[in-house]
């Protein structure tokens, strides 16, 4: 058996998930025990055994210290882009959040399954959040058997963590569909909510849209917009155009090393 051990300090993310793409390393070693996780080097010298020796760690836990706020988004991430990540920066510096966990959605109710598996948009989320020291990636979704309602994932994280204060991050175009969702009012009897505006939703449709009686309790954050979708990022990706400068370099990176979108 491999006598690798846990360093004492973890490594940076970005510098680890990278190595491990390269050495095409398992989707399924990228697991934890914890809503949140932050992988750890392997011990050089495990390399010196053979392949079924390679055992990748995991620390057991990121444990929520000395946390009050934390900003919860999620989403298919089927990719993940700078739109994503610049409404959660946009949210926790508004809001004041200690850190915000994005939650890949495992079957997501509203939308058809992608061409990424679960396993993978994961690790793109991992890899575009790694250089941030406030965002986190919980796997409690994917880990979930059924379809990923958000009202489940509020409901174990209010159970898990009931001192802490949940604020649900949604872009404009997910807030103009919120009264569809499964048990909108136990969702923001869980949460503080919070819709970001976006190109592609007028700001004054939105307005008026929580002005109605069934978003009552729903926050508008106006934000600067980037004009960028996970759709057009397949589409690009598809006609063999560049993605640069609208995901991170390692998300990019990720996507062609496996062949992602390319159907």
């Amino acid at each position: 058996m491999c006598n690798a051990h846990l360093p004492t300090q973890p490594p940076n993310r970005v510098l680890y998930l990278k190595s491990l793409i390269q050495r095409e390393a398992p989707l399924q070693l990228l697991t934890t025990y914890d809503l949140l996780i932050l992988p750890t080097f392997p011990s050089p010298s495990c390399r010196e055994f053979p392949p079924q020796c390679r055992t990748y760690y995991v620390m057991p836990a990121i444990v929520l210290q000395n946390i009050r706020k934390l900003g919860v988004l999620g989403g298919t991430f089927d990719p993940i882009h700078y739109g994503h990540l610049q409404i959660a920066e946009e949210a926790r510096g508004r809001f004041a959040l200690d850190a915000v966990l994005f939650i890949p959605a495992g079957e997501p109710p509203h939308k058809p399954r992608g061409q990424a598996s679960a396993e993978q948009r994961f690790v793109m989320t991992e890899l575009a959040t790694a250089d941030h020291p406030q965002f986190a990636v919980s796997r409690l979704e994917i880990d979930r058997p059924g379809a990923s309602y958000t009202m489940d994932t509020l409901q174990a994280l209010r159970e898990r963590y009931p001192e802490v204060a949940l604020y649900l991050i949604m872009g404009a175009d997910m807030a103009m569909d919120f009264p569809t969702w499964r048990e909108p009012a136990r969702i923001l009897s869980l949460a503080r909510v919070i819709a970001v505006t976006r190109p592609g939703v007028p700001e004054a449709r939105l307005r008026r849209h929580l002005a109605t009686p069934a978003m009552q309790g729903v926050e508008l954050l106006v934000a600067p917009g980037l004009d960028l979708s996970s759709t057009e990022l397949r589409r690009r990706a598809r006609e063999g155009k560049s993605l640069r400068y609208l995901t991170p370099d390692a998300v990019i990176g990720f996507i062609e090393k496996e062949g992602l979108y390319r159907v």
